[in-house]
């Protein structure tokens, strides 16, 4: 991407591909995600994680689609696809065999939200959330249904009050749904296990009314990797049916554990724990507590999310950071192999990408604030700074379209173009949730104006 031409520059910033979502299959053989930039709306594809053969476009049509869900037998996934955007998905099932087949699972434009979407080993029964009551009338909540495919009758199996953002989830034998409950405080959730008849419907962990849990299956059905928030920091335990309590694994404030994730074919759990704006992340067995850093990576820029054991040994991973999003293969001794090939489809190479340098200062309070700053290439004429507020995410050294097209380029048709003065962009992120945090985020903006 060498040209000073603003539209050329942005046509191709736009063809980089950005992962957003991926999952991989119960067998540990092909890996999935959604990729946006490489068609005119977001799509679904899939890879071998043996490296075998390029990624398949399972959708590639003029609709968003999002990847829900892996069938249970590994042969193709559920996806999700709006119409021109609405956000008010129907699900389908594609196979792996018949890529860009659409199957039909939900009806058409419906005028509800569906949250989900897992199909029982039967493969007659869809288990999703939806804001429609018996009666089919629109409501608040999202009630959690069983859809049978076959009769299309649908068996709502809990009716929460409120909505919530989080998706059901089936165990593997299809015998319970984990899903949240958001009735007592908007800002919390609390954990809900309901059987697939809809009986024995139960809370499973309640951190308080207004404090966040997310809870995923192990691997065996029964047990639940739990995160649950505390006054300072997340903790990470498992939850037992024959206890029916938490036996907490990780409980220290000076780790800041985002997200957990349990491949269905792995003895460990991956925690998505960061430092200082990057996630390092960790593998953890269930069982005893250990402790172990993921898949080994050379790069200390890059941050590498390990997915799952690839099914002929080494890990999947995605890797970002100074370099377009790819989802690789790790192996013991071969090292990373793409497996998502992004690189080929981007018209930038990571020498075209403005780097991100880790940036900090210290707000009135004196808490330090980091940051990512993007300098111009060029002449430097202006700043521009975006903040976010927190406290539960952060923003990362990886591929953002507006940071990488307002400082590209520093030429005369550039300022002509954006009609402003662009310099660099300074992202930046709260690291603290003490009562500093307000004065922090003045201290952010007395910096851009004083820059």
């Amino acid at each position: 991407m060498q040209s000073n031409d603003p539209e050329s520059s942005l046509n191709a910033l736009l063809t980089v591909p950005e992962v957003w979502g991926y999952a991989p299959s119960p067998d540990g053989r092909w890996i999935a995600w959604t990729w946006m930039g490489v068609s005119t709306a977001l799509s679904v594809h899939a890879a071998p994680t043996d490296a075998s053969s390029t990624p398949v476009a399972l959708t590639l049509n003029d609709q968003n689609a999002w990847l829900v869900s892996w069938l249970p037998d590994s042969s193709g996934c559920v996806i999700a696809q709006d119409t021109d955007g609405d956000e008010k998905v129907e699900l389908f099932r594609v196979d792996l065999v018949a890529p860009n087949v659409l199957h039909r699972l939900t009806e058409r434009h419906p005028d509800y939200y569906i949250n989900g979407g897992d199909l029982h080993p039967n493969g007659r029964w869809l288990i999703y959330a939806a804001n429609f009551d018996d009666a089919g009338l629109v409501i608040e909540g999202s009630w959690i249904y069983r859809h049978d495919l076959e009769t299309g009758e649908r068996l709502p199996l809990a009716r929460p009050a409120g909505a919530t953002v989080y998706p059901p989830s089936l165990n593997p034998q299809g015998s319970h749904v984990l899903y949240y409950r958001q009735d007592e405080h908007p800002s919390g959730c609390q954990l809900w296990r309901v059987a697939i008849d809809g009986g024995a419907d139960r809370e499973i962990f309640n951190a308080g009314a207004d404090r966040k849990v997310t809870g995923i299956w192990l691997p065996d059905g029964q047990r639940i990797l739990v995160r649950a928030e505390t006054d300072t920091h997340y903790r990470v335990g498992v939850w037992s049916p024959q206890s029916a309590e938490v036996r907490w694994l990780v409980d220290d404030p000076a780790r800041n554990i985002e997200e957990i994730a349990c491949p269905s074919n792995s003895q460990w759990a991956v925690l998505h724990e960061s430092a200082v704006a990057r996630y390092r992340p960790t593998l953890l067995d269930p069982d005893t507590g250990e402790s172990t850093r993921g898949p080994a990576w050379t790069d200390d820029r890059s941050t590498v999310i390990p997915v799952a054991p690839a099914a002929d040994g080494g890990w999947t991973a995605l890797v970002y950071g100074g370099q377009v999003d790819d989802l690789v293969r790790i192996g013991p001794e071969e090292g990373a192999i793409s497996l998502s090939r992004a690189a080929d489809r981007a018209t930038v190479s990571a020498e075209d990408l403005v780097p991100a340098e880790d940036f900090r200062w210290h707000g009135d309070d004196g808490l330090e604030i980091q940051g990512w700053l993007y300098r111009a290439r060029g002449e430097a004429f202006g700043t521009i700074v975006y903040v976010h507020g927190g406290p539960t995410w952060h923003l990362e050294d990886r591929f953002d379209l507006t940071e990488q097209f307002s400082p590209g380029r520093g030429s005369t048709s550039w300022r002509q173009t954006i009609a402003a003065a662009r310099d660099l962009a300074v992202r930046t992120r709260r690291r603290s949730k003490s009562k500093a945090g307000a004065a922090s985020s003045r201290a952010t903006f007395a910096l851009a104006l004083r820059r």
